[in-house]
């Protein structure tokens, strides 16, 4: 793995003062094929100079998180960035007062998640607490692809 990779967590709102990284997101989410961040998520990167090579972006729903994205660029790929990342941004997020976070993950990746501490949840389970992400992973399944609920609770080293 390189060593002059670079790890940052932020809110999409402060990432707007950054002209150069927003064109910098906008460009490497495209070639990405994936969505656009909004005001309230939070995200993550690993960068290599000026260059993205790992993104996460979560959406918020009060003291939840969606894991919305999580994408690595392939010349980066089974270097352990994602999972870092991931790590990266859960001891962040829980500072900022997140408790948990919750995956849509292909089933072919919940071996990926488990390593990172994340858990299989019930449909159900979700349906009682976050009600609009319960109708978003119904959407999910509805799709060619096998989906699994995963969840994982956020905890700081910092705070405890």
């Amino acid at each position: 793995m390189a060593s002059n990779l670079v790890y940052k967590q932020f809110s999409a709102e402060s990432l707007q003062a950054q002209r150069p990284l927003v064109h910098a997101m906008k460009h490497f989410l495209k070639g990405a094929q994936q969505k656009n961040w909004q005001q309230t998520d939070q995200i993550s990167l690993v960068m290599e100079a000026t260059q993205i090579v790992t993104y996460a972006r979560f959406v918020p729903f009060e003291h939840t998180l969606w894991l919305r994205g999580l994408y690595c660029i392939p010349s980066h790929r089974e270097q352990g960035l994602a999972s870092t990342l991931l790590a990266f941004s859960a001891e962040r997020l829980a500072i900022l007062g997140y408790q948990q976070i919750v995956a849509f993950a292909l089933c072919e990746l919940s071996p990926f998640y488990q390593k990172l501490g994340y858990q299989s949840i019930d449909l159900s389970d979700l349906e009682e607490s976050q009600p609009f992400l319960a109708e978003r992973f119904k959407q999910a399944q509805t799709q060619t692809k096998p989906w699994r609920l995963m969840q994982k609770t956020l905890t700081s080293a910092l705070l405890v």
